[in-house]
């Protein structure tokens, strides 16, 4: 195959994704699913634990603080999310346990017990 025919594959791949559906990270979701507040809150996790990496003392104990409170809106999100997904696909999972726990079964998350982990310690 040449370059140019494995170009128009690609757009042709891409168009296909585009008009059926939205990629979520390896998952092709049919339908709509807004995924940009969990992209946001992840960026600012990262940025804001990239910043407290470079910082100390009483600026370190903010960045961390921030850090705590943007993971928990994270994970908060996160599970909103995987529930949007079940949902759209027939499987209604009210509590978050059950949430991950029905995520895992069909591929979504890789271990629900570091989900349930934070769970635990956050009661």
């Amino acid at each position: 195959m040449n370059n140019l025919s494995k170009k128009n594959s690609r757009e042709k791949i891409a168009e296909l994704i585009e008009s059926r559906g939205k990629v979520v990270e390896n998952y092709l979701i049919h339908g709509s699913l807004d995924i940009k507040p969990l992209i946001s809150m992840k960026n600012s996790l990262s940025k804001t634990l990239e910043s407290a990496e470079y910082s100390e003392g009483e600026l370190f104990r903010t960045y961390q603080t921030s850090a705590v409170q943007l993971f928990e809106i994270t994970y908060e999100i996160a599970w909103k999310t995987l529930q949007k997904v079940l949902k759209s696909i027939g499987t209604d999972a009210r509590y978050s346990k059950d949430t991950f726990r029905e995520a895992f079964k069909i591929g979504l998350i890789r271990d629900p017990e570091a989900w349930f982990d934070f769970l635990i310690s956050n009661y």
